[in-house]
């Protein structure tokens, strides 16, 4: 019953990870390869985005405008392959949620992870070959037989074991229906061609979209856990239905629900915006932005200790001369400056 529990709460933890939030991002890509994302995240500050005291890691902080502070600050801190952030907002929901709004510029979609997920980005955009570009959320890899199979189990053990397995998630499945009863997710890509080939992905010229549900996610996990051949592959390579190894497994089910997820680009490229300057403009504006936002601090700086000199002019005894006679006063200077010789306006 303990070991129950014990993947009870893993399976409920990966839940919380992967599903308690909504999450829709707009992402414009160039031709080499750099882009942004204009993206929204409404999440509860639980779970993943949890913000724990600096003096004391096991201390959850309690007051709500702290806390939703420190949860932007960690996005944007935390964040890996994002070259600079814009725009951003946040607001606390009535039903206590937190909305994150912001546009986070990147020279490489593959490399990006967006805080709290610690992997890299799950798509890729790039070239394949000299005149096609190719963006891919996924793509079915072989299966990994580089675990050395267990022979411990017995075909009756294997049984048992594979029952305990989905005896733990139907004990789990009602709470993790609950948090994933809320998840929405929507990518937007905006490609720098027109797409002459696209599967898994809705597309409207040169625009591709993808979408799922926590509903579509609880789906999937059932499929996983009834599927034998999943459970015993998992058994036989000494691996658990942990929050790990589902979040792998759903990802790819997600990702291949209609088969391999890509698009393919050939033929004249344009760029969708000047990555350069608009990168030059948002890093110029960060700082500002940070401290306008409450995320950090305005530096003041110290007034100088020296005081400053006093000129000649500045002082009653100076030795300047006085002209108390206005006629041998200096003549004041002319209103425009006068020329300092007449301008040459004949052929010689």
């Amino acid at each position: 019953m303990g070991r129950r529990a014990i993947l009870s709460t893993t399976l409920l933890a990966a839940a919380l990870a992967a599903g308690c939030f909504e999450g829709k991002a707009d992402i414009t890509l160039n031709p080499d390869g750099t882009g942004k994302i204009v993206g929204e995240i409404t999440f509860q500050p639980s779970g993943p985005w949890a913000v724990r005291s600096t003096s004391n890691p096991d201390l959850q902080l309690d007051d709500p405008e702290t806390q939703m502070k420190e949860s932007v600050r960690k996005i944007l801190k935390s964040s890996r392959g994002v070259e600079a952030w814009k725009d951003v907002s946040f607001k606390r929901l009535p039903d206590d949620r937190i909305r994150f709004t912001g546009t986070a510029y990147f020279k490489d979609l593959s490399k990006v992870s967006i805080h709290p997920d610690d992997a890299k980005s799950r798509a890729a955009f790039g070239p394949e070959g000299d005149k096609v570009l190719m963006l891919v959320l996924h793509r079915p890899k072989d299966q990994d037989d580089s675990r050395t199979s267990w022979s411990r189990y017995t075909s009756e053990s294997l049984a048992r074991h594979m029952k305990a397995m989905r005896q733990s998630f139907r004990e789990a499945r009602g709470p993790i229906g609950l948090q994933l009863v809320s998840m929405q997710l929507d990518l937007r890509f905006h490609v720098p061609g027109l797409p002459d080939e696209a599967k898994g992905l809705e597309q409207v010229g040169r625009t591709l979209t993808f979408s799922t549900t926590g509903p579509q996610l609880l789906r999937h996990m059932d499929s996983l856990v009834a599927d034998n051949a999943y459970l015993r592959q998992m058994t036989m390579t000494g691996q658990s239905l942990s929050g790990r190894t589902l979040g792998k497994a759903l990802s790819s089910r997600i990702f291949s629900q209609k088969g391999e997820v890509w698009a393919r680009m050939t033929g004249y490229f344009r760029p969708g915006f000047n990555y350069e300057a608009e990168v030059k403009d948002a890093e110029t504006q960060e700082k500002e932005m940070l401290i306008r936002l409450g995320l950090e601090q305005e530096r003041t700086s110290r007034p100088s200790s020296k005081q400053p000199s006093r000129s000649k002019t500045d002082d009653p005894k100076s030795d300047s001369p006085k002209h108390d006679d206005p006629k041998k006063a200096d003549p004041k200077p002319p209103g425009l400056p006068l020329p300092k010789g007449l301008p040459s306006i004949l052929p010689f």
